[in-house]
């Protein structure tokens, strides 16, 4: 067997017998955020090759990191769904390299699960985003990043695409 122990992957969410993939971990379960966030604060990273691995944004990231922020980095976790950013006003930088994302989704408000909010925002943060990096996940369909209009680097490495669609009106995109 590897040895997993610097990674802690072999632990289970209290006692439960549980996958590391199938447990519930959110990046406040894997390191600490002070409440209230820090506001001054515009950069989050978390690395998941040392520590646990986060599993689930959460929708209600916003509450825990502060409302200037500007760069998220949440790479080389077990996070499958993308939640909470379009709550993130502010955001220029989105790296979730190396995770298990399928879809490319909550970039801007109108996105809701409902449609039963307004997009009041005027797209943000989608319109903010200028780097935005989802190499090495398992997405197949680009047409989301048509909303974020002002991107200048975009990182698809090592996905499941099968055809490049929602680019061609992206006329900042340089990388």
């Amino acid at each position: 067997p590897l040895p997993l122990d610097w990674t802690k992957m072999a632990e289970c969410n209290e006692g439960e017998d549980v996958a590391p993939v199938d447990a519930i971990r959110y990046p406040w379960d894997v390191m600490d955020f002070p409440l209230p966030p820090d506001q001054t604060e515009t950069h989050l990273t978390i690395v998941g090759t040392a520590g646990q691995k986060i599993t689930r944004m959460g929708s209600n990231l916003n509450e825990y990191v502060s409302g200037n922020l500007t760069h998220l980095v949440l790479r080389s976790h077990l996070i499958r769904t993308m939640e909470g950013i379009s709550k993130l006003k502010h955001l220029e930088l989105l790296e979730l390299y190396d995770n298990m994302i399928d879809e490319i989704n909550d970039l801007s408000p109108g996105e809701v699960e409902d449609n039963c909010e307004e997009e009041s925002d005027d797209g943000l943060p989608a319109k903010n985003l200028r780097v935005l990096d989802i190499s090495y996940n398992v997405i197949r369909d680009m047409n989301p990043i048509s909303r974020c209009l002002n991107l200048q680097e975009l990182y698809i490495a090592q996905n499941k695409i099968k055809s490049i669609r929602g680019i061609g009106q992206l006329k900042q995109l340089r990388k």
